[in-house]
């Protein structure tokens, strides 16, 4: 992904990742430390939660922004949860890649 203007790739141990649009930007991602911000922004905010940090680990990234025609790729390590908006969960393996981009079409609904 690109995080303050540079190509970056960096394994990270954590709680999970916050991705958020303005939209959402007043729920979990302001509990969780973000700062709201416009529901018509086309940008993504990242959130790292609870990273792993020891003194071996020195994460460059603890929050970053996604832009309209960037994004950020997440490849797990183990098997993991990913929640849309809290209500939809899937079961994500190794073998996947999430791919977080912002979409050109606006988003109306979330169909499975």
């Amino acid at each position: 992904m690109k995080h303050e203007g540079k190509v970056v790739e960096e394994e990270q141990k954590s709680s999970g990742l916050i991705f958020s649009t303005g939209t959402g930007s007043t729920a979990w991602f302001k509990s969780a430390g973000g700062t709201p911000f416009s529901a018509q922004a086309r940008h993504v905010e990242i959130l790292i939660r609870e990273p792993y940090i020891r003194r071996l680990n020195k994460f460059k990234i603890l929050k970053s922004r996604i832009e309209e025609a960037d994004f950020a790729e997440i490849i797990p390590k183990t098997e993991m949860v990913l929640a849309i908006d809290s209500i939809r969960e899937f079961l994500v393996t190794p073998a996947d890649k999430i791919k977080v981009k912002i979409s050109d079409k606006p988003l109306l609904r979330i169909v499975r």
